[in-house]
C-alpha cells in the first residue's frame, strides 16, 4: 500500500491462470474508497511476485520477487504509479524469495528466504548488506542466519522502532503463508544476527 495525495495505490501479484506466471499490477483507490481497474506495471518472461515498494532520497523503488530468474532486481518509479524502469540487478545466481530491505545503522540490509531449485524456500533466512543501495551487496557471514519454517520467510516491510527492528514473517510450518509472526531483531551486524518472537497471528 502506497498512500498519495489522491488516495492509495495497491501493488500486488496478479496471477493469470492461463499463463501460470505472476506479474506486478496496481489498483488505485481514491479518497472516497472507489477503486479503478488493475493496471500491469511489470511483466517479465519469468514469474514476479511480492512487490516490495519503498522510498529513499525522494524516489520510489520496487524490488519484486524474481526467484524464478535467480535475481534480485531494483526498479525506480519514473511515473507513479504505473511506470517503472530497471535500475540494477542487486544479486544474481541465487534463488531468493520475498527480499525485503531496511535501512539500519548506516547500512542497507536485505532479508530473504532461500532455497535451491527443487527445495523449499520457506525455512532458510539469508541476509545481505550494503553500504549503498546500488551495492555491492555482501552475503552475511552466517548465512543461513536462521532455519525455521515458522518465522524465516519475510511477510512485508519491517518497522524501525527506535533502536530495534520489528520484522513480519510468514509461518509456513503447516502450509505456505499459514500465519504471520512478528520478530524483534535483537542483534544485527556483519558478523552477528539474532531475533526473538514477539507475537503470532
Amino acid at each position: 500500500l502506497v498512500p498519495h495525495d489522491q488516495g492509495v495505490a495497491v501493488f500486488f501479484e496478479e496471477l493469470p491462470f492461463d499463463t501460470g506466471k505472476g506479474r506486478i499490477s496496481v489498483i488505485d483507490i481514491d479518497l472516497e474508497g472507489a477503486f479503478g481497474e488493475p493496471v500491469v506495471v511489470l511483466d517479465k518472461p519469468w514469474h514476479l511476485s511480492y512487490p516490495f515498494v519503498f522510498e529513499w532520497e525522494g524516489k520510489r523503488y520496487m524490488v519484486p520477487e524474481s526467484a524464478a530468474n535467480e535475481t534480485v532486481d531494483l526498479y525506480e518509479c519514473t511515473g507513479f504509479p504505473q511506470r517503472w524502469r530497471h535500475v540494477k540487478t542487486l544479486i544474481s545466481g541465487v534463488r531468493l524469495a520475498d527480499a525485503s530491505l531496511v535501512r539500519w545503522q548506516g547500512r542497507w540490509w536485505m532479508f530473504a528466504a532461500h532455497g535451491q531449485i527443487g527445495a523449499s524456500n520457506y525455512d532458510e533466512l539469508h541476509l545481505y548488506w550494503a553500504d549503498d543501495l546500488l551495492g555491492p551487496w555482501c552475503p552475511h557471514l552466517l548465512n543461513p542466519v536462521k532455519i525455521d519454517a515458522g518465522s524465516s520467510r519475510p511477510a512485508g516491510a519491517m518497522v524501525v522502532d527506535g533502536d530495534r527492528i520489528i520484522r513480519p514473517t510468514q509461518d509456513c510450518r503447516n502450509r505456505y503463508g499459514d500465519g504471520v509472526v512478528f520478530q524483534e531483531v535483537v542483534a544485527l551486524d556483519t558478523a552477528h544476527f539474532q531475533e526473538r518472537t514477539l507475537h503470532r497471528l
